[in-house]
């Protein structure tokens, strides 16, 4: 599949190669990851994802699948076995009723209040680690990603069983397959319930 390279320096990731078992998901709390390798490049330590795709389904690499770098909050016993993927998307939304009008709020860093977002809005019926409104991904985004994903797995020997569950757990942690941050790291909320797993499975197995 065709993406568009966005090499980090060699020292920014660890040039160690592993098995890998996993793919983990996450996305980015912003509304774009173009700007995503200038913000690893600024971090301190080898913190990166090898990927990441913009909503209209643009994919970026940052380095190679093989290597690996510090993503999960779990250290390099588990980071080493899989392959982060970032998705762009705010996340979750705060509600607010502005003027006898609906309006939801993303937090958007440096932004007293949080960022207005008008985008497509996903609610539940009932709350998920305390939120009910979530930006939507975008269908061509839901698609890159299981192409992406679909590669990595055949490449690397990965299973495509995906993790379904909103549910933390530290039994996933050493789970074959596709897991989503959420599942790995109690205090994450990335991807959100919004990601649309039953699109995601259909490009990945098709």
């Amino acid at each position: 599949m065709k993406f568009t390279d966005d090499l980090i320096q060699g020292q920014e990731y660890c040039r160690e190669i592993f098995p890998k078992v996993q793919v983990v998901l996450h996305h980015s709390a912003s509304e774009s990851v173009r700007y995503l390798g200038d913000w690893w490049r600024a971090q301190k330590g080898k913190i990166a994802t090898a990927y990441a795709i913009e909503g209209d389904g643009s994919v970026f690499r940052y380095f190679a699948p093989c290597y690996w770098a510090y993503h999960t909050g779990n250290g390099e016993m588990y980071d080493r076995f899989n392959i982060g993927i970032e998705l762009a998307n705010v996340g979750y939304l705060r509600k607010n009723i502005i003027n006898g009008a609906s309006k939801y709020f993303w937090e958007a860093p440096g932004v007293p209040g949080g960022k207005e977002y008008k985008g497509e809005v996903i609610t539940l019926k009932s709350d998920w680690r305390g939120f009910m409104h979530f930006a939507a991904y975008d269908r061509r985004q839901v698609i890159a990603a299981g192409e992406l994903v679909k590669e990595l797995c055949r490449n690397f020997g990965i299973s495509r069983e995906v993790n379904k569950s909103l549910k933390f757990d530290r039994a996933f942690l050493p789970s074959a397959g596709i897991v989503s941050h959420h599942n790995v790291n109690p205090g994450k909320y990335d991807p959100t319930p919004a990601f649309d797993y039953r699109l995601f499975e259909e490009v990945l197995n098709g």
